[in-house]
C-alpha cells in the first residue's frame, strides 16, 4: 500500500502537468500572459485536488513555513546572479539597453507562474506526498533513494 501512495504521488504530478501542457495547446487566440497564467493555475489546482484529500497537512511536509520557501528563492536568484555573470564575463551573453519596468515586469510575471506550474505542485506531489508515504516503512535513506524514481519520471513542462 504504501508504495501505491508514492505512485501516486508521481502520477499526480504527471496528471497535472498533462492537462496543463493540453490546455496550454487548447488557448490560442487569447492574450500570452493568459496562456501562459491558465495552464499554471490548473496544474497547480489539480495537484492539490489531487494530494490534498488523501493527507494531512503535515504528513504532506509542508510545515516549515517562510522561512525554507525564502532559501529557496534567495538560493535561486543568487544561483541566476552568478551564472549571468559569469556568462557575461566569458562573452556568452551581449547585454543591450533594456527597459527596467519591462524587466521587473517579465521577472515578476515569470515567478509566478514557475511557482504554479512547477515548484508548488512539484514539491506537494515528488517533495512531499512521496517521501512521506516512503517514510512509513523505509528509514531516511532508503526513502530518499526508492524516491528517486518516482520524482524522474514525471512529464516536461508545457511550452512557455
Amino acid at each position: 500500500m504504501t508504495w501505491l501512495r508514492a505512485c501516486f504521488g508521481a502520477l499526480a504530478m504527471a496528471i497535472a502537468l498533462g492537462t496543463a501542457s493540453a490546455a496550454s495547446d487548447a488557448l490560442s487566440g487569447i492574450p500570452a500572459w493568459l496562456d501562459r497564467l491558465l495552464p499554471a493555475l490548473l496544474c497547480t489546482a489539480i495537484a492539490v485536488l489531487l494530494i490534498r484529500p488523501w493527507r494531512r497537512r503535515r504528513q504532506l511536509g509542508l510545515v516549515g513555513g517562510w522561512r525554507p520557501f525564502a532559501r529557496g528563492v534567495a538560493v535561486t536568484g543568487g544561483s541566476a546572479a552568478v551564472m549571468l555573470g559569469l556568462g557575461t564575463a566569458a562573452g556568452w551573453i551581449d547585454w543591450g539597453p533594456f527597459d527596467l519596468g519591462s524587466v521587473l515586469l517579465f521577472l515578476l510575471t515569470n515567478a509566478v507562474i514557475a511557482v504554479l506550474l512547477e515548484a508548488f505542485p512539484e514539491e506537494l506531489t515528488l517533495r512531499a506526498a512521496t517521501p512521506t508515504a516512503l517514510s512509513a516503512t523505509a528509514t531516511a535513506h532508503g526513502s530518499a533513494l526508492s524516491e528517486r524514481p518516482f520524482s524522474s519520471c514525471w512529464c516536461p513542462a508545457p511550452r512557455q
